[in-house]
């Protein structure tokens, strides 16, 4: 009985932390879009124009 307990404890924190790393990619991903359209709109000074 103590192990299937312990099995579920095992589980859920897999569930959390697998939540956890799928939101962190998600606003990794949303701030990557976000800057790729700011690019689009003001595009950043170029080197080789003087």
């Amino acid at each position: 009985m103590r192990f299937f307990v312990f099995l579920w404890v095992a589980v859920e924190v897999l569930q959390i932390a697998v939540i956890a790393m799928l939101a962190v990619g998600y606003r990794n991903l949303q701030r990557r879009l976000e800057q790729g359209q700011r690019f689009e709109q003001h595009p950043p000074p170029s080197v080789t124009e003087v």
